[in-house]
């Protein structure tokens, strides 16, 4: 019988991530320095942080081929099936602060457990967002 082994599909994910950093850093600065074409009536002020939303939907509405526009549409697909992860991936990935900083934000008030079931959560889902899936193979055992 065919099962997901969860901690290799969480590692996938992790390295995915990790992979996709380099990336988002550069997509980042381009957002907050205003540095695409935009026809848009919202003027977005450089370092301004919080209008995250309406960056990303802006920077998706005209950079659709480019790899930090991939991690973002799976930030956005993550949030609906837990905010939580796709609030930890963006800051972690998106933003670059570290886990430390993350679990001691408002959004997790320092609780370290429902932190670190986030994280991993978070990266499993990437790992299966992006077809990592690692499976793991029980051979059932026959009693006679």
């Amino acid at each position: 019988m065919k099962t997901i082994d969860v901690k290799r599909t969480t590692k996938n994910g992790k390295k995915i991530c990790e992979d996709y950093t380099p990336i988002l850093e550069l997509a980042r600065s381009n957002i907050l320095c205003d540095c695409f074409p935009t026809s848009s009536v919202i003027h977005v002020t450089n370092g301004s942080s919080n209008k995250t939303e309406e960056l990303f939907l802006r920077y998706l509405n005209y950079n659709p081929e480019d790899p930090a526009t991939e991690f973002l549409n799976m930030c956005k697909k993550i949030k609906k099936a837990d905010s939580d992860c796709e609030y930890y991936l963006i800051k972690r990935y998106f933003y670059g602060e570290t886990d430390e900083e993350i679990m001691y934000s408002e959004e997790f008030c320092g609780s370290k457990r429902r932190f670190y079931k986030t994280k991993n959560k978070a990266h499993f889902l990437v790992g299966c967002l992006a077809g990592q899936i690692i499976y793991s193979c029980e051979k059932s055992v026959k009693k006679a």
